[in-house]
């Protein structure tokens, strides 16, 4: 009897792939729960077998994802996610659009149109140009084929950007900014020179297209000419690198050649509505999270509004009966301040009475005392300056001014003494004749007191400090001196 084989229902298949899936799990975790100490060796002999079991059901799983398309899938997920780069076409078509004398070169030699675009590197200056990484230089190149005529404007910007970059990394290398003509040159060089290279591969093909794009961005007349001069050595390049390229369609592949396009444009635009359908659901989500917290936002505001008026009616209450408490007490307090206040004053009132009475008594027996006691002093001071005082006597007042000296000249000559003034330093020079020489501390300076001190000490002539004003302060001053002389 012959083996046949019958297909399984759908749910034998759905629980083989799980088993298989579990086979595949295990042989992916248990290496890695060895490698790091958490699995036994004891434990990693068990389950041995189990591990070699899933690494043969994930080698059929990969088998069978393979075969059923797996990596066109795997290829066309990153694509999407912008990881991979798109395809190159099988045939660089012309751009149709470019025209005017700045974009006309481009129709001439398309294939500097994708040199251009497989050149962009300028990540610190613009990441996408027309939407599309920079990175992807045929996704830049299938935007512009399919952009407006305005795209080539952009795509000259950014050739631009590369030639500004170019000269000034030649001005920090030589000191000084090259002019363009100049610096298309030097581009024009390195490229020849990185073609070389890349012939033989020691460069990438991006470098070297690199410069292309500095050339192309150069704002000269001769650009142009040195373009045409490297478009046979750029579509080496691409020939080299993409030898499809070299073979031109025939004329009967036309139809395919356009359904390839098609197909291109198809992939790109659902490409463009996958990102966006995504996009369209991550903003869904974060809508939908934003009103949830906002709700929650709303309820637990409401819920802290109530807390905060019961709180604040609640505080107002207590706060409200400690200040009626606080008012009673502090209304106690200042009653009985004022009944002590009361008694102290009239406790101190009698007390000043009483005091002031006492003052008085002792005022009266002062003066009494005082008058007994200056009687006498008073008959004794004039008895002593008499008997010190002589006739005819001169006294040099040094210090003050002409309008304080009358009273004290009159005071002076009633008794007979002769009073000299003089301020300043010839005072010194009256010392000689005078029997006594009184300084006015309130009116001398120091240069003139010390002067009139040596001239005196010289001649022997008393001196007296007076310090006062009235006329009977300076005669005790100068009976006082006189008598201790």
């Amino acid at each position: 009897m012959a083996f046949r084989w019958h297909t399984p229902p759908p749910s034998i298949r759905t629980a083989a792939r799980a088993l298989a899936g579990i086979f595949a799990g295990v042989a992916v975790v248990l290496p890695p729960l060895r490698l790091v100490g958490l699995l036994s060796w004891p434990w990693a002999l068990v389950t041995a077998p189990l591990a070699l079991l899933g690494a043969v059901a994930l080698g059929v799983l990969a088998w069978r994802w393979l075969r059923t398309g797996g990596v066109d899938a795997w290829r066309r997920f990153l694509q999407v996610i912008g990881v991979a780069n798109l395809a190159p076409p099988h045939v660089i078509e012309v751009p149709r659009d470019a025209v005017g004398p700045k974009h006309a070169i481009l129709a001439e030699h398309p294939e500097l149109l994708a040199a251009l675009c497989l050149g962009l590197r300028t990540r610190s200056q613009t990441s996408k140009v027309l939407g599309q990484r920079v990175a992807d230089g045929w996704a830049v190149f299938e935007a512009v084929l399919a952009g407006a005529p305005e795209s080539f404007d952009e795509l000259a910007d950014v050739a631009a950007l590369h030639m500004r970059a170019y000269a000034l990394a030649g001005k920090r290398k030589s000191g000084v900014l090259p002019s363009d003509s100049r610096a298309l040159k030097n581009a024009a060089d390195a490229f020849r020179r990185c073609a070389a290279k890349n012939a033989k591969g020691r460069s990438r093909l991006s470098c070297t297209f690199e410069h292309l794009v500095t050339m192309y961005g150069a704002g000269v007349s001769s650009r142009d000419a040195q373009l045409r001069k490297v478009a046979p050595r750029v579509r080496a390049l691409l020939h080299r690198k993409y030898p499809h390229l070299a073979e031109p369609p025939p004329a009967e592949d036309a139809p395919a050649v356009e359904l390839e396009k098609l197909r291109r444009q198809l992939v790109r635009r659902e490409d463009e509505a996958a990102r966006a359908r995504r996009e369209a659901l991550r903003l869904q989500g974060k809508l939908e999270e934003a009103q949830k917290q906002l709700a929650e936002a709303e309820a637990g505001r409401k819920k802290l509004k109530a807390a905060a008026r019961a709180t604040r009616n609640r505080a107002r209450a207590e706060a409200r009966e400690e200040q009626a408490a606080e008012l009673a007490e502090l209304r106690e307090q200042v009653e009985a301040e004022r009944a002590e206040r009361a008694r102290q004053a009239s406790r101190f009132e009698a007390e000043r009475e009483r005091m002031q009475a006492a003052a008085e008594a002792l005022q009266a027996d002062h003066d009494a005392l005082e008058a007994a006691l200056f009687k006498g002093e008073e008959e004794a001071e004039e008895a002593s300056v008499a008997d010190v005082l002589l006739p005819g006597m001169r006294i040099l007042l040094v210090g003050g001014h002409d309008g304080q000296l009358p009273p004290l000249r009159a005071y002076l000559a009633d008794r007979g003494v002769q009073l000299v003034h003089q301020d300043g330093a010839s005072a010194a020079d009256l010392v000689a004749g005078m029997d006594l020489v009184v300084l006015w501390t309130l009116w001398v300076s120091h240069p003139t007191m010390f002067a009139v001190k040596r001239e005196c000490a010289m001649r022997e002539v008393p001196v007296g400090y007076w310090s006062r004003t009235s006329p009977e302060s300076l005669l005790a001053l100068v009976a006082g001196t006189l008598a201790g002389r």
